[in-house]
């Protein structure tokens, strides 16, 4: 490429200059020997500011790299403090994150989707840090308003996110519709079937294992055995029957050794 743009500014500035052409002169020293003019110095000075230029884009996009992993690393943190201050939810993201890729490994997905579900998984949830405290650790049911505004972590997720994984709309499509239903009829915007994106189809099965299998102010952790059997029951309506299949497999051995 900047063989093509070094010809291109080299035509150009010949263009422009009647010295881009080679000139000879006589030597100062009376040996009536010729020799090239200063001239022939375009060229290379060209070529150096070509590459100059391309070195301080390469350096450009290699900080703003940098920096958007460290804004990431800082929302993670911000993830697990939020859970820090909830018992009951302490270690959910990481384990959502660990059940996913299981999921997507018994669907044949490859490391680079496995990759996709184990960051997906990790900062599903992380509009919750915009939601209030009392709603997020209420001791009992939510009421229907109580539910929508909780909801609203997956938009407030998605909105946090956005400009640091442009380039990765399947972590997005995790965060914003990892609670819609195969059904349809879910928040935030009532997609269904394949309509959802399958990482948040995997995620939102992981999601819902695990919030079962964790103790609540409210109620006693289930079983692995009976959220497993919860899942089936709901599958095709509130998830995806193939990643069901694809969870009770990947905890099939888990359940075995947990029931012996």
């Amino acid at each position: 490429m900047w063989n093509e743009l070094t010809r291109r500014e080299l035509k150009e500035y010949g263009s422009r200059s009647p010295v881009a052409t080679t000139n000879f002169t006589r030597r100062g020293n009376g040996s009536g020997i010729d020799r090239p003019s200063t001239t022939l110095e375009a060229p290379r000075i060209l070529l150096q500011n070509h590459l100059f230029r391309c070195a301080l884009d390469s350096q450009a996009r290699a900080q703003a790299t940098n920096i958007d992993r460290l804004m990431l690393r800082a929302i993670r943190s911000l993830a697990h403090a939020l859970e820090a201050k909830d018992s009951y939810t302490w270690g959910h993201s990481k384990r959502v994150s660990v059940y996913s890729v299981a999921i997507g490994c018994e669907l044949g997905l490859c490391e680079e989707e496995q990759a996709t579900l184990a960051l997906g998984g990790e900062l599903h949830d992380v509009g919750k840090i915009g939601i209030p405290g009392t709603l997020l650790n209420k001791p009992g049911p939510l009421t229907a308003d109580e539910y929508r505004d909780v909801m609203q972590h997956t938009v407030i997720g998605e909105r946090i996110l956005e400009p640091l994984l442009r380039s990765n709309s399947a972590v997005l499509a995790i965060v914003r519709w990892h609670h819609e239903h195969v059904g349809g009829g879910s928040l935030p915007d009532g997609l269904s079937g394949e309509a959802i994106p399958l990482e948040a189809r995997i995620v939102s099965v992981a999601d819902a294992f695990d919030a079962m299998t964790s103790e609540r102010p409210y109620r006693p952790p289930m079983s692995a055995a009976s959220a497993l059997r919860e899942l089936e029951h709901n599958a095709g309506s509130q998830f995806d029957q193939d990643c069901v299949a694809a969870c009770l497999a990947a905890m099939r051995d888990r359940v075995q050794a947990i029931a012996s």
